[in-house]
């Protein structure tokens, strides 16, 4: 099977590189290899929307893959995700593409009369985005807000929860479901938990066991698909 993974960064996805055959780099943002069955084409788009959809869209325009597979880490506003959990994204919606009201209140795309991507099938306007066929790992299920810059107040955090309800916050996620959307690529997204969502104390995250729980999930996908 040809699969597409795509990561932010390489230390999301460095114990998978370790675990592929006939690694190659072609580009500073892709690599090649092959993993059980499957030949892997790997993308490392750069931190944030812009970045992952400059990245993205060409590749799926002038390739064709069986599958598209975003991995990588994320804030929890849930206290239940503990640290270190991996989930599967079966949402993403732009949780701050609009404008401020007045009284401080967002307003969506929608909301404001414009669009940033069209459902083909409703023909309506849209912040939030949905993945049709989630896999078959048994995972939490979650919704996302995909964000440019990362909540660091509660005031902030209390705003975009009020605007758009979601379990855990990253900053790529909405753009990977738009690309493989518009383009017709079946996809998956699979993130793993870091850290929770509060005003910033970097010596509460766990990067290393969320990349490393992570791995292994994508790795038992694979193997498995």
């Amino acid at each position: 099977m040809s699969i597409l993974l795509v990561s932010a960064t390489r230390l999301e996805i460095e114990p998978i590189l370790k675990n592929i055959s006939n690694l190659q780099t072609t580009t500073p943002f892709l690599w090649q290899g092959s993993y059980s069955k499957h030949q892997i084409t790997g993308l490392i788009t750069g931190i944030g929307t812009v970045n992952t959809a400059l990245h993205l869209a060409p590749l799926l325009a002038n390739n064709s893959y069986q599958v598209a597979i975003q991995v990588g880490i994320a804030g929890s506003y849930l206290k239940e995700h503990t640290l270190g959990t991996v989930v599967e994204v079966i949402q993403e919606t732009y949780a701050d593409l609009g404008a401020e009201n007045n009284d401080g209140s967002f307003l969506s795309l929608k909301e404001l009369g414009f669009s940033n991507f069209v459902d083909k099938k409703q023909s309506t306007y849209y912040n939030t985005l949905h993945n049709p066929q989630p896999s078959f790992l048994n995972l939490v299920k979650v919704k996302s807000n995909t964000v440019h810059l990362c909540s660091g107040t509660w005031e902030t955090i209390r705003k975009r929860l009020s605007a758009c309800s979601a379990d855990i916050e990253n900053m790529e996620g909405a753009a990977f479901f738009q690309a493989c959307i518009l383009y017709e690529q079946p996809f998956y997204a699979f993130r793993a938990i870091s850290n929770y969502v509060a005003p910033r104390n970097f010596t509460q995250w766990n990067i290393p066991l969320a990349v490393k729980n992570l791995s292994e999930q994508v790795l038992n996908f694979l193997k498995n698909l």
